[in-house]
């Protein structure tokens, strides 16, 4: 196949051929002499000049070409950097996005979501100290409510600090306070003795040591009474405590003036009546000198311990007709004079005389003196004598 030049772009094309295949332009097959003075003619360049040829055009091209693809990918390589510094950006700042966010929540006081968002932040930037101050703002708001108990716990879980004992104080007083109101003293004794030094606490703590106290020395629940009496030094707690301690019918009194007249009946009539000692005294109860039984509080219908009040006595002795009759009477003497405050030996014989006299011919005889009752039963096993104070 012969070949020609296009006219136009220089490129070889069939000679044939009507059209050039690479720019288009119509070629005559009688054109010789435009091929003679397309062949005479040196081909321009874009800028006029004769010197360049068509191969310099190619190549200026391929150049042309590798520029473009050169600016492409370094255009590409920008925006690259640019997508992967937005997402740097935005994952380096989502911390702080999430902390903003946890601290809009705490101020709409909405605690609970508050506190998953700072756990959720690791210690980033002060978030521990911001979940203890959640659970304080909580607590604070839970007291304002009257939820007590609640709000203690979450003050709990605040840490430590002023504001944080402040709060606590003041939670643990009004809880105190409605306890009180609803007679729940106990409880109110236990919050108060932690907060003595707060507003009046020491006060309120007083009165309901004496409200449960003197409700236990009302019932002759003395030793109960005591832990909740004793130092306490408001109203007439003293006076209660007093009472209490030394109180004429107890049995530290008892036995003190029990001895007293064994001292008598041994000097003045030789009757050798042992002393008791109060340490032997167990189970409301004591053995004398003829090991006769003496019993205390046994016909009372409240169980009171007779270290702190005696309302009754019952001496019993078994085998009592082998034992000498004058120590039997003096233990009866020592027996009565422990029972009756203030007696003497001569008042003490004006209650067994009006008790034995209607007794001489019985088994069973009673007689009223003073603010006692009095009762003398024998057989021939046993033998008693009994007082017990009236109402």
């Amino acid at each position: 196949m012969a070949l020609k030049l296009c006219p136009k772009c220089g490129k070889e094309i069939d000679d044939k051929s009507k059209e050039c295949i690479y720019c288009g332009f119509s070629v005559s097959e009688t054109s010789g002499e435009a091929d003679k003075e397309f062949e005479e003619k040196p081909v321009l360049d874009g800028d006029g000049d004769e010197n360049k040829n068509p191969d310099e055009d190619i190549h200026n091209c391929t150049d042309n070409k590798k520029s473009n693809n050169k600016n492409k990918i370094i255009i590409g390589i920008a925006a690259a950097s640019v997508i992967v510094i937005a997402f740097v950006v935005f994952f380096a700042t989502s911390n702080l996005r999430a902390y903003s966010k946890a601290e809009n929540l705490l101020a709409d006081k909405e605690y609970e979501k508050a506190i998953h968002a700072f756990e959720k932040l690791d210690g980033y930037k002060n978030s521990d100290e911001m979940i203890e101050k959640c659970h304080l703002d909580w607590g604070k708001d839970l007291i304002e409510e009257g939820q007590y108990t609640e709000a203690l716990e979450k003050l709990q879980a605040a840490g430590s600090g002023k504001d944080v004992e402040a709060a606590t104080q003041e939670c643990i007083y009004k809880q105190s306070v409605l306890y009180m109101e609803y007679d729940q003293y106990e409880e109110a004794i236990k919050n108060l003795e932690m907060i003595e030094d707060y507003e009046d606490s020491k006060e309120l703590l007083g009165e309901c040591k004496y409200i449960i106290g003197k409700g236990l020395y009302e019932k002759k629940d003395y030793e109960n009474a005591l832990k909740y009496l004793d130092k306490l030094k408001y109203k007439d707690s003293e006076a209660m405590v007093e009472n209490i301690k030394n109180n004429p019918y107890s049995i530290n009194k008892f036995i003190e003036r029990y001895n007293a007249m064994a001292d008598i009946l041994n000097e003045t009539k030789g009757a050798g009546v042992k002393k008791l000692d109060v340490n032997n005294v167990s189970d409301n109860k004591i053995e004398t000198g003829t090991e006769a039984v003496l019993k205390f509080n046994s016909s009372s219908d409240e169980d009171i311990d007779c270290k702190y009040e005696i309302t009754s006595f019952m001496w019993s002795k078994k085998g009592w007709i082998f034992v000498d009759e004058n120590l039997l009477t003096a233990e009866w003497y020592c027996s009565v004079a422990g029972f009756v405050p203030d007696s003497n030996y001569d008042s003490v014989g004006d209650i067994l005389t009006s008790v034995t006299n209607g007794s001489e011919n019985s088994l069973y005889a009673s007689a009223k003196f003073g603010d006692s009752n009095y009762t003398i039963s024998k057989s021939k096993k046993v033998i008693t004598l009994a007082g017990q104070r009236m109402e």
